[in-house]
């Protein structure tokens, strides 16, 4: 069967951790659907060069060159194992080359894990990933085992600490898939700030996002979600009904302005009365202390008040001797054994590619 071969690139870096005249080329099916391919050569992001077959049916592959002495150094456990098997010491011997053939892995996601792997500390690796391919990241890593992912776990753990927050709808996406990383590398610092992150910022129910996240995290998540609403919803009326039997020393219409402006904030959507149905819907956990604690009473110019309106009256009283944030989701709670199943896998699958 025949092949289009495609050359994958990194900027500037690439001569960083590819031996050109290397005695080992790794061969990696593309994914195309889960590629991004830019027409220009912009520094520092990856790209495809070549043209993609006329026959979606005809497989396009990636090749990388790259010395087996310095890899297996670089990570015995990893790569190590499989370079120096007597397979691929044949192919060396018979033809002075050797090929490895991956699993169907991001080209450029596998290029990265490559350059994680040689160690290039004045070339960060990680500044041009979006989070897909971090998890890709953490699944290569699994597949290939060994103490040598444990580079590719602290580098990642540092991207995940350093990225920007986004939107909180992409926060909430983003957490998610941080959860799963965290699951598959066995990140116990990082399962429980993402799991805070899902809870705090969700705004109806959490669901994967299309990861295999177990069922289990997914339920809990919406559990603790739910009863960090209704906390706060709690704290909302009870400060309304202490709200409404306060003797307010001001005009006799203050109190009816008040209360209009606190309904303007609170019965617009469908969190103002206690619901057991879910997903809750509208305001995030965060969002709605965010609105509890910023609300003040309103003032009128035109009105000569004999007080001046107290501000935050009973929310922020009411928040600040109540409050208590949602409680992440403990890892100790879950028992994850991903190592054991991609091992499992890879020794099965492994006969198969050497045949």
């Amino acid at each position: 069967m025949a092949f289009t071969t495609v050359m994958i690139f990194t900027g500037p870096t690439w001569n960083d951790w590819v031996d050109p005249n290397g005695d080992t080329t790794i061969i990696v099916p593309v994914n195309f659907a889960a590629t991004t391919i830019t027409d220009n050569n912009v520094p520092g992001q990856g790209f495809i060069q070549g043209e993609l077959p006329e026959d979606p049916a005809q497989p396009v592959i990636a090749l990388f060159r790259v010395s087996s002495d310095r890899l297996s150094v670089a990570c015995p456990d990893t790569f190590g194992r499989i370079l120096n098997s007597p397979q691929m010491h044949n192919q060396r011997f018979a033809n002075r080359h050797a090929h490895y053939t991956t699993s169907p892995y991001d080209p450029i996601a596998f290029g990265i894990f490559l350059r994680m792997l040689y160690r290039n500390p004045g070339r960060p690796a990680l500044n041009i990933m979006k989070f897909d391919q971090v998890m890709k990241l953490a699944q290569l890593a699994v597949h290939y085992g060994g103490p040598g992912g444990a580079q590719v776990k602290d580098d990642v753990s540092t991207w995940i600490r350093a990225r920007e927050v986004p939107m909180p709808i992409e926060n909430v996406k983003v957490s998610v898939k941080a959860i799963w990383t965290a699951i598959l590398l066995n990140m116990e610092d990082q399962f429980g700030p993402s799991t805070f992150n899902a809870i705090s910022w969700a705004t109806e129910e959490i669901t994967a996002f299309g990861t295999p996240v177990p069922n289990p995290v997914i339920v809990d998540l919406n559990s603790h979600r739910d009863i960090a609403i209704t906390e706060v919803l709690e704290k909302w009326h009870a400060a309304l009904r202490d709200f409404k039997n306060k003797d307010w020393v001001c005009t006799p219409d203050c109190k009816d302005r008040v209360r209009e402006s606190l309904l303007q904030h609170m019965g617009c959507h469908p969190l103002l009365f206690r619901t057991t149905k879910r997903p809750y819907r509208g305001f995030s956990y965060q969002e709605l202390v965010n609105l509890m604690l910023s609300f003040q009473c309103p003032k009128d110019s035109t009105i000569n008040h004999t007080k001046e309106h107290p501000q935050q009256f009973s929310f922020a009283e009411a928040w600040e001797t109540t409050h208590r944030c949602p409680r992440a989701l403990c890892w100790k709670d879950y028992v994850f054994d991903t190592h054991a199943q991609e091992a499992e896998q890879h020794s099965s699958q492994e006969p198969q590619q050497q045949n």
